[in-house]
């Protein structure tokens, strides 16, 4: 993580903070930076910050965000998975911080990635200065396997499974100029939205964060396994 990385991260930990750390928080990110913002946010949270997670994966199995991580020596012990992809990527590998839904078409069945939090992180809850947060790694990502309204409704059950608890902190990395109504429709119960403006820093062509690969999303059938 170079100098703009760490200048990235602290802009966004200052407007966290400044939400209080909890409630859903909508983030415009350019989606060819999606996974170069989920590190960043991941470093900063969970190292900085002392929180822990819950990674819900439906774009690429759970593995892939491992790994990028540790090549970015980000410390992933705090952090419990939960792959809603498994089924069409062919992960079917079940492990201890591991939950594994049915699949993309069935993203209403959200009970085995609430399981995985209360299981693995939930004490992460009961401490009042640190909490939790649950990270969908890109939301977007549904879009072609169900209709904009089953995905809003997906987010919107997200939203309201760690609403009551308002220590748990959900943020939602949208492309706002691309999925522009989906990003629209779910302002409507977030606490708030943090604009590239609030983060962004000049261009760095040295940045050893990896940004999203180019993926076709506009075909149901490609396999997005690694």
């Amino acid at each position: 993580m170079n100098e703009s990385d760490s200048i990235m991260m602290r802009s966004l930990m200052a407007s966290l903070k400044r939400l209080e750390w909890r409630g859903t928080v909508v983030i415009d990110v350019s989606q060819t930076h999606l996974m170069r913002m989920q590190l960043i946010l991941l470093k900063g949270l969970l190292e900085e910050r002392g929180m822990r997670g819950l990674f819900l994966s439906v774009d690429r199995p759970h593995q892939y965000l491992e790994h990028l991580a540790r090549m970015q020596n980000i410390n992933i012990g705090g952090m419990a998975f939960a792959d809603i992809i498994c089924r069409y990527s062919a992960d079917t590998k079940q492990g201890s911080k591991v939950e594994l839904l049915a699949g993309p078409f069935n993203i209403n069945n959200t009970s085995s990635a609430f399981h995985a939090w209360a299981h693995s992180v939930g004490d992460a809850l009961l401490d009042p200065n640190k909490g939790g947060f649950a990270l969908v790694d890109n939301p977007a990502a549904l879009l072609p396997y169900n209709s904009p309204a089953r995905v809003e409704f997906f987010l919107g059950s997200i939203h309201e499974a760690f609403e009551k608890d308002m220590i748990v902190l959900v943020p939602l990395l949208i492309d706002k100029e691309r999925n522009h109504a989906l990003y629209e429709s779910i302002r409507q119960y977030c606490i708030g939205e943090i604009s590239k403006m609030e983060y962004e820093v000049a261009p760095d062509s040295s940045s050893n964060l990896p940004e999203r690969a180019n993926v076709n999303h506009d075909e149901p059938g490609v396999n997005h396994g690694v």
